[in-house]
């Protein structure tokens, strides 16, 4: 599914996600840096953040010591679906 077609996502999340696709690799995602760096207002930024993640966009992967980020351009959800 193309991301702009995902019926769940408005132009706000559809932005952050490309934003954040758009990095390299080796990007060590900080939440608060994106939030910063994308001018959102925090409540708007972490709704759409939560949005992402409900829609397997976003994973959040913990690991002892710290938090790693995954960003998925086809989400789990449609992974898990189509198997």
């Amino acid at each position: 599914m193309d991301i702009y077609r995902d019926p769940e996502l408005d132009f706000t999340d559809i932005g952050l996600l490309t934003w954040l696709l758009s990095n390299s690799r080796t990007y060590i995602i900080n939440k608060n840096r994106v939030q910063q760096r994308s001018g959102l207002p925090e409540k708007k930024f972490l709704t759409s953040w939560k949005k992402l993640q409900d829609n397997g966009y976003v994973v959040k992967k913990p690991f002892q010591g710290g938090v790693e980020w995954v960003i998925n351009e086809i989400p789990i959800c449609y992974r898990l679906h189509d198997r």
